[in-house]
């Protein structure tokens, strides 16, 4: 059998992936994907691999003179082609957040070596009975796929089960506990946001979809004591912090945006840098647009345990997906960001925009949970259909201009954010721990803040 060697390996994905794990971020990455020697057709490549691996697992660092020293003392500096050919290497990766890519063209490879080992085996083993020989077949393949298949078998699975219930029950196994958002209706109907969910909050453009996102992880952050990865794609960081600063310190947002001396007193400056500290503790901010970088920062803090909770602020600016539509472009952003939530164990929070044309419904016709309904999220069914839990924000913005009070009659005391303007309803538009319901919270819109209602 005549085999084209070429088409079963790449010299420069496996130095792209090399150059990875001579970094700290890539090293994690790999060891996350159980990248192992073997991965790498070329000898001095799995040699150098194991050798970035072993530096690693002793050092709990790695650099290319970590490395260097490693393979120096390990009497292999030679044979994996010396200092010249390890620092040539460590320069062949672009960019960290090509790296998931990289991995997967490396085990596609070792996958293809592997099958078609298969058909050397039958080759040398032609003298067989053919069910001896099938069941030498059927025997290869299935080695192959215990090579390539990291999931945890059945027996691993339930172990881990009624572990983690046994702990559950005791009070010990807080990691498996849903996080809890600190809206009390809201935890008490959804029991909070479980670990590999995908959420979805949407709501027509105006309505305050960032606010609820903001209140949530300033919540999540500050009464759980949890780590929040928010990804702003419309906002910078500082118009971010300065909408966070202002909901935590009562502090009107004008004055803490355009930090004028005359309106701010020194205790209140100093309230803005301390709260600003405080919230930086648990509270990462990013203005990464990109997929496969969001993907990547997610992946490495995670990694580091420092991420227990991600907001994503919104899905349709997320570039870097190519489609021929654009409901298909969303569909494969939400099918990754699925995935990625179940992989890494953690709560993923998208926010996406309610149709346009949808807003007809916004009329005293329609009661708040009919304003929005399960088809009204903009782009992509996909988003409703990957979402485990799907919540839907609606308030009267027509209430925001005062000339319009006016010819409404108001009722500050409703829970019916129709008529009033200092309410918002949450509408549990699809949850596995809930029934459709609509719940009603306190909203403060020049704060960028909504509360509870006393209980």
């Amino acid at each position: 059998m005549n085999i084209n060697i070429d088409l079963l390996k790449s010299h420069e994905v496996e130095q792209s992936v090399l150059a990875g794990g001579m970094t700290r971020d890539g090293v994690m990455i790999l060891e996350s994907f159980q990248v192992r020697p073997e991965d790498f057709y070329s000898n001095r490549h799995q040699m150098l691999y194991k050798a970035i691996s072993d530096t690693y697992k002793e050092k709990n660092n790695i650099d290319l003179l970590l490395l260097i020293e490693h393979c120096k003392k390990k009497s292999i500096l030679d044979k994996v082609g010396g200092t010249n050919y390890i620092t040539e290497v460590s320069g062949c990766l672009i960019s960290i957040t090509q790296l998931n890519a990289y991995v997967k063209i490396l085990k596609d490879y070792r996958l293809k070596r592997d099958v078609l080992g298969i058909s050397k085996i039958v080759e040398l083993k032609q003298e067989l009975e053919p069910k001896e020989l099938l069941n030498l077949v059927q025997e290869q393949i299935l080695s192959v796929q215990k090579k390539t298949d990291i999931e945890k078998t059945q027996e691993e699975c339930l172990r881990g089960y009624l572990e983690a219930k046994e702990k559950s029950y005791i009070g010990e196994n807080e990691e498996d506990n849903a996080i809890k958002t600190g809206l009390w209706k809201l935890d008490a109907a959804i029991h909070g946001f479980s670990k590999a969910e995908l959420i979805t909050i949407f709501a027509f453009s105006g309505v305050g979809k960032t606010t609820v996102a903001g209140q949530l992880a300033l919540n999540i952050a500050g009464y759980s004591k949890k780590k929040v990865m928010y990804f702003s794609l419309e906002m910078t960081y500082a118009q971010v912090m300065d909408r966070f600063i202002s909901n935590a310190t009562d502090i009107e947002h004008r004055k803490i945006k355009y930090l004028n001396k005359g309106e701010l007193t020194d205790e209140q400056l100093v309230k803005i840098l301390t709260t600003a500290s405080q919230i930086n503790q648990y509270i990462s901010i990013y203005d990464t647009r990109y997929l496969n970088d969001i993907i990547s920062k997610i992946q490495i803090e995670r990694i580091k345990n420092n991420v227990d909770i991600v907001f994503i602020d919104y899905i349709s600016l997320i570039q870097g997906v190519q489609a021929n539509e654009e409901r298909l472009r969303i569909a494969q952003i939400t099918q990754k960001l699925k995935a990625l939530a179940n992989t890494l164990n953690l709560p993923i929070v998208i926010l996406a925009q309610a149709a346009q044309a949808a807003e007809k419904k916004n009329s005293d016709n329609y009661k708040p949970y009919e304003k929005l309904s399960d088809t009204d999220i903009a782009d992509s069914a996909s988003v409703f259909r990957d979402s485990d839990t799907v919540l839907g924000i609606y308030r009267n913005t027509i209430l925001d201009d005062p000339g319009a009070q006016r010819d409404i009659k108001i009722d500050y005391n409703s829970k019916d954010a129709t008529i009033n303007p200092r309410c918002v309803n949450i509408l549990i538009k699809k949850c596995r721990n809930s029934t459709k319901k609509t719940l009603s919270f306190r909203w403060e819109g020049s704060k960028f803040r909504i509360s509870n209602y006393e209980q």
